[in-house]
């Protein structure tokens, strides 16, 4: 039996509690009396890797992730040559462990895993130049898994379908990314992206809502450094702007640089079509209409709007 001293009892406050760990009770030390029973043993929590960080109490291993081609589920033989005890193998047991090694390799690159080796290598590659969370990581990897499993991915470029199954988590996920954006990372064609994406939908029966304007408007207002005053002016024009149905078959990005432009102008703050064409990769012609056409949304908010 294990002692720790928790609290006071009902009936005694001067004697101790101890906890009965074998049997799961709380008992008073002094008159036996039960205050707890059936308690939970934390004694023996498995303990996981934690960002890269390990301990030496780990029984468990790594966290398994649907972005890793093995999931992280399988074992891992040391390349090195000593036992539990730090002593080192004999020559027999060195060639044994040395075949072991080559079939453990050969066993995880063969068919389809070094296919997936490949594709999450390149997953991994993206995720810092997206800027894509690890929950938009692990659906681009089950998207990328069912398009395998339906052999999809056969006879198809590896960086195009992954670059494809990125947009479409995406999409899912409501992280503003664009086509461009994501083939320029991807360095691949905007028109291979946009067949495999919709190869994908098609044959995956995944539904996915159109991005609007104000999805990107935070991202594109942090890109050109506009202040939060401007941001919520320019969400203000675009809630108006979507009341009155007139962005229908526009570019939500070239709307939402308009929205930012004319907000930026009414509030002091220089910015130039150049760079807001520069950022966003929408021409400087679509961004000037827009704002144009805003003005008339902006105008009972603002006085004088030079632009």
């Amino acid at each position: 039996m294990k002692s720790i001293v928790v609290q006071k009892c009902l009936t005694n406050k001067h004697a101790s509690i101890v906890t009965d760990e074998t049997n799961g009770e709380i008992i008073c030390s002094d008159c036996g009396y039960v205050l707890k029973e059936r308690i939970a043993d934390f004694s023996h929590q498995e303990k996981t890797y934690s960002d890269g960080k390990t301990s030496s109490k780990v029984r468990t291993g790594s966290p398994s992730r649907i972005s890793i081609p093995d999931m992280g589920i399988s074992s891992t033989i040391s390349q090195k040559n000593v036992d539990a005890s730090g002593n080192r193998l004999s020559h027999s047991t060195k060639k044994r462990f040395h075949r072991l090694r080559m079939w453990d390799f050969r066993s995880k690159n063969a068919g389809k895993k070094r296919s997936l080796n490949k594709a999450f290598a390149h997953l991994d590659s993206l995720k810092p130049k997206l800027g894509l969370p690890d929950s938009v990581i692990e659906k681009t990897a089950t998207i990328y898994r069912k398009a395998a499993n339906r052999g999809l991915i056969r006879g198809k470029s590896i960086p195009v379908m992954m670059a494809s199954s990125i947009y479409v988590a995406c999409r899912l996920s409501g992280i503003p990314r664009s086509v461009d954006e994501i083939a320029k990372a991807s360095n691949v064609t905007r028109r291979y992206l946009i067949r495999s994406y919709k190869r994908l939908v098609s044959y995956l029966n995944i539904s996915l809502e159109h991005p609007g304007c104000i999805d990107y408007l935070g991202k594109i207002a942090s890109k050109v450094g506009a202040s939060e005053k401007s941001q919520r002016l320019a969400l203000k024009i675009l809630q108006d702007v979507i009341k009155d149905r007139i962005v229908q078959g526009k570019n939500p990005l070239g709307l939402a640089a308009g929205a930012i432009y004319l907000s930026c102008a009414a509030n002091n703050e220089k910015i130039s079509y150049p760079k807001l064409e520069k950022k966003c990769n929408v021409s400087a012609v679509t961004i000037r209409k827009n704002t144009s056409m805003f003005r008339k949304y902006a105008a009972k908010y603002i006085d004088s709007i030079e632009v």
